[in-house]
C-alpha cells in the first residue's frame, strides 16, 4: 500500500528563508556595490551570480523535500552519525582551519586540502577520484575568478 509522501520540513524551511533572504539581496544589489575598478565585468557580477546560486539552491532545497522519499526516515537511521554535533563541530573547525590555511598557504594549496577532508566527512572513500577531482576544481576556480573575473584570490603569506 502507498503511503503518502512526506514534506520534509526542515529543508523546506530553510529552503525558503534563504530565498526569502536572497530575493531582496538581488533586488536591491545596485544599492550596495558602487564604483570599483575597471574590469570586464562590473562589480555587480560576482556577487550577484553568488546570491543568485544561493537563491536557486533554496528553491532547489524547497522542491526536494516536496519530492522526499517515503523512505526519509529510515534513511536518516541508517546515516548513523552523519548529522551528529560531533560533525557540526568538525566542519566548523575545518571552517576556520580553511580560513587559517588560506592566510598561510594561499588559495591553490588550501582548497584541496579541505575540499578532501570535507569529502571524508561526507563519507567519501575513492581517494583516486577525489584527491585528482579537489585539485582540479580548484585550479578551475582560480582559473576563472583570476582570468574570467578578474578577481584575485589570497596566494598566501608563504607564497609572496
Amino acid at each position: 500500500m502507498n503511503r503518502p509522501r512526506k514534506i520534509n520540513k526542515t529543508d523546506f524551511i530553510i529552503g525558503g528563508v534563504i530565498f526569502c533572504v536572497g530575493c531582496p539581496f538581488l533586488i536591491s544589489m545596485p544599492f550596495f556595490v558602487s564604483g570599483g575598478a575597471s574590469s570586464v565585468t562590473s562589480p555587480l557580477s560576482f556577487p550577484r551570480f553568488v546570491v543568485s546560486i544561493a537563491v536557486i539552491l533554496g528553491v532547489l532545497l524547497m522542491a526536494a523535500a516536496c519530492v522526499s522519499s517515503k523512505n526519509s526516515r529510515e534513511e536518516t537511521a541508517s546515516a548513523g552519525t552523519h548529522g551528529s554535533k560531533g560533525n557540526i563541530l568538525l566542519y566548523i573547525g575545518i571552517l576556520f582551519l580553511y580560513l587559517f590555511l588560506l592566510h598561510y598557504a594561499g588559495f591553490l594549496v588550501s582548497t584541496p586540502i579541505i575540499m578532501l577532508m570535507v569529502a571524508y566527512l561526507l563519507q567519501g572513500r575513492n581517494f583516486r577520484v577525489l584527491v585528482p577531482s579537489s585539485i582540479i576544481f580548484s585550479v578551475a576556480i582560480y582559473y576563472v575568478a583570476l582570468k574570467l573575473m578578474k578577481i584575485m584570490l589570497p596566494v598566501g603569506v608563504l607564497f609572496e
